[in-house]
């Protein structure tokens, strides 16, 4: 499994949504010290609270380091993950800081923000930086499995700056923890220094009987981009002969590695757009599109795509499609034609932003969104028509009425919109 980042500053919406009902944010921050005021006396909810905000200010919040690292001790998970993400955002490697976090990393408990308390420590641990390398790899060789795991996932936050990791990380793939193998599999594609040893370990393990673990070497090479030249055959092979979701890491790991995947690759993707699975098919044609005008030889497989009896290759073939710079008017009806049905709208709109001002055509369509009862579909049309940049009276109208929508992030697109039309009015080049 990918370990995903913990988006601190959205923290606070997660616990609201996970049934913990924190005392609303107001527009007025809060002085440090009465964060930590708050930190030792407010009730339950209050003292997270107070742990975000101060994450969120970050270095600002230095003087409240010494209240965090006492917070680590609470009995309380949603506390103890919250104080950890705010001595990360701090960003003081002290020593204390340092080894109270990594003492959160056998920490199992499961938190309000949908991650376990170890992920969030791990994570923290990252965001300090190279100067907590030496710990960690003290903490590699601890006795406790949850530790090592955690550490190898704080190296691996750490990224290029922990490069000289990479030997450690090697050596763990022969642990006989499962865990440890694949945490340390995903530990090498975020640390990009020392690429060939990382390279050759992981195209070993791409023969693991583990399909999750093809499956994180894929995406491990995947990070690792054009230095994974030397897995491109592996990947081929795995293209033929993997299960479903090996088929669809390694397509994503050949568009990432990129043209260097030579025309054998681009046939071998452009031959996944008619895999029996869809996901390999939506996969294929996401790869063949980050390749760019250098895959030409799969438009026509790509513009056959664009039949898919599936809606996500559909979409992802138009994408690369426009990428590639081929049949873009076709593209363009595609993607209008989406826009009918509501669960496939946001996706296609999505696109239409990024071709912008060839997509002129779906202006008509796109403003007819902007009255969707969805606000995350009438924020993405609103960018989308600012993308594109047709100025007309009815497209004015209809982007000034969103200024005043119940939603905040609505009335920003439409800003952003208007803005965008503006300048493109005012720009020189403007017909």
């Amino acid at each position: 499994m990918r370990f995903r980042l913990v988006c601190v500053v959205c923290c606070a919406c997660a616990v609201a949504s996970a049934g913990r009902a924190l005392p609303q944010e107001t527009n007025a921050q809060p002085s440090v010290s009465k964060l930590v005021e708050q930190l030792g006396r407010a009730d339950a909810d209050g003292r997270v609270l107070a742990a975000l905000q101060l994450a969120r200010l970050g270095p600002e919040a230095e003087p409240a380091t010494s209240a965090l690292v006492s917070a680590i001790d609470d009995e309380d998970p949603a506390l103890r993950a919250a104080a950890a993400a705010a001595l990360g955002k701090i960003g003081r490697p002290d020593d204390a800081v340092v080894q109270a976090l990594i003492g959160l990393l056998d920490d199992n408990a499961m938190t309000p923000f949908e991650r376990p308390v170890w992920i969030v420590a791990a994570t923290a641990i990252g965001e300090l930086g190279a100067p907590v390398l030496p710990d960690l790899l003290q903490a590699i060789d601890a006795e406790s499995i949850d530790t090592r795991r955690g550490a190898a996932l704080a190296i691996g936050r750490i990224g290029a700056p922990a490069a000289s990791a990479v030997p450690v990380m090697i050596d763990l793939l022969d642990s006989d923890q499962r865990i440890i193998r694949r945490t340390a599999i995903y530990s090498l594609g975020e640390l990009g220094g020392e690429s060939e040893p990382a390279v050759t370990a992981l195209i070993k393990v791409l023969d693991d009987e583990d399909f999750n673990i093809q499956c994180d070497a894929c995406r491990a090479l995947a990070s690792l981009g054009p230095s994974a030249a030397a897995a491109v055959p592996h990947l081929l092979r795995l293209m033929d002969e993997g299960v479903a979701s090996v088929r669809r890491n390694a397509a994503a790991a050949l568009g990432q590695i990129g043209p260097v995947i030579g025309a054998v690759g681009i046939q071998r993707l452009s031959a996944g757009l008619q895999d029996g699975n869809q996901a390999v098919r939506e996969e294929a044609a996401l790869a063949l599109g980050r390749l760019g005008p250098e895959a030409a030889s799969a438009v026509p497989a790509l513009s056959a795509a664009l039949e898919d009896r599936a809606f996500a290759p559909r979409v992802q073939a138009a994408w690369a499609l426009w990428r590639m710079g081929a049949d873009v008017d076709r593209t363009v009806d595609t993607l209008v034609g989406e826009l009918d049905d509501f669960d496939r709208a946001l996706p296609a709109t999505n696109v239409l932003e990024e071709i912008g001002p060839a997509a002129k055509n779906a202006v008509p369509q796109l403003v007819e969104l902007l009255g969707s009862d969805d606000p995350e579909l009438r924020g993405a049309a609103a960018d989308a028509l600012g993308a594109i940049g047709v100025d007309t009276a009815t497209v004015r109208e209809a982007l000034q009425r969103l200024q005043q929508d119940e939603a905040a992030e609505v009335r920003k697109a439409a800003e952003r919109a208007l803005e965008a039309i503006r300048a493109k009015d005012q720009s020189p080049t403007s017909p």
